[in-house]
């Protein structure tokens, strides 16, 4: 971790150990959005980490947004920060535009329709998950125009939505397009993709998995610390050591899958050749989430269940987070399809190239 992270990692401890309270949270899921916490991300640069206030695009890298993205899932905040982060990412890299205001994306393959003159283009089309679609101002979606597809930008803050959540209660609101007026079209640069809208949020959710299960994992270290069972504690059990050792394992390989992605970003200049390793971060950050989920509950008994304790907030999220911007077996096959457009000769090859 270099001097950047770990400037990075205290800043969101400071900040999410104060803001992201129980009571904040449980507002977050009855529709209640964070501003306090929201104004001090935005403060510390955490919202739009790849652009700073002058509108430039600073040196900073994948490696170290994670930083950003693992601490949001270790501590569960009720916001859209991959979101945001990353469609501003994409806008940085296209003409530079910067609104001021919270960007989305859409979770799904849907592509819009772009119609109308070269002078009045307007959009249609239903969007059928959109993160904190109800809170956002912006829309950051693919949509075709003559048969090419274009990054679009819409207003959607005025857009009737049908509102809807994921069971960790975070708004995944469905939109419907009739004939709108897009802010902006953007031409895609072939370097970058159509996919690259699919791609890096599944990085950015792969890395807030790595910090939920670290998070679950230190909780569970806490609870069989303090909980005395016939005369002695639970962590002297070897039964609940083997559990805890098998959830400690997924922990570092969640991380070390969605660190191993990022590299590949930081590293790439097609970002349409980082499809492998975002998707095996997502996979693997999705297995440990459902094993982690497991284990916690077992080793927490029946308090783990009750909403009172804390437990919940993250496993909730976890099994919301994996079939989110892809799948396990959405991501399965597309690793399958990859490997099978391969020769049989570059296989092996291209596995050793990336370990």
């Amino acid at each position: 971790m270099n001097e950047t992270s770990v400037l990075l990692s205290n800043t969101c401890n400071q900040i999410f150990s104060d803001f992201v309270t129980p009571s904040v949270l449980d507002d977050a899921e009855d529709g209640k959005w964070p501003q306090k916490l929201w104004a001090n991300m935005e403060e510390n640069g955490l919202t739009t980490p790849f652009i700073n206030e002058e509108g430039s695009v600073p040196s900073l890298t994948w490696q170290e947004v994670f930083t950003i993205f693992y601490h949001a899932g270790y501590y569960c905040v009720p916001l859209p920060l991959v979101e945001n982060v990353i469609a501003n990412w994409v806008l940085s890299q296209l003409d530079g535009v910067f609104p001021r205001s919270l960007i989305t994306l859409q979770d799904g393959d849907e592509i819009l329709t772009i119609h109308g003159s070269e002078s009045n283009k307007k959009v249609s089309g239903s969007i059928k998950s959109v993160p904190w679609g109800s809170s956002a101002t912006y829309l950051l979606a693919v949509g075709e125009y003559k048969n090419i597809k274009k990054f679009i930008l819409l207003d959607i803050s005025t857009i009737l939505k049908k509102v809807d959540v994921n069971i960790a209660g975070e708004s995944r609101d469905a939109i419907e397009l009739n004939s709108v007026v897009p802010e902006y079209i953007f031409d895609i640069p072939e370097e970058i993709g159509h996919q690259v809208i699919k791609l890096l949020p599944a990085l950015g959710y792969s890395a807030k998995m790595s910090g939920a299960v670290s998070s679950v994992l230190d909780l569970s270290v806490e609870y069989v610390g303090d909980r005395v069972q016939f005369g002695r504690s639970l962590s002297k059990f070897q039964a609940i050591q083997q559990q805890l050792a098998i959830l400690a394992s997924e922990a570092a390989a969640a991380q070390t899958a969605s660190i191993n992605a990022c590299k590949a970003v930081d590293s790439t200049e097609n970002f349409n050749d980082i499809e492998l390793e975002v998707a095996v971060a997502k996979v693997r950050s999705g297995e440990a989430a459902g094993k982690a989920a497991a284990i916690a509950h077992q080793v927490h008994g029946a308090i783990g269940f009750t909403y009172e304790f804390k437990l919940h907030y993250l496993t909730r999220r976890l099994w919301s987070w994996r079939s989110e911007f892809g799948s396990e077996s959405y991501w399965s096959t597309r690793i399958g399809r990859m490997v099978m457009d391969q020769d049989v000769d570059c296989l092996w090859p291209n596995i050793t190239s990336r370990m």
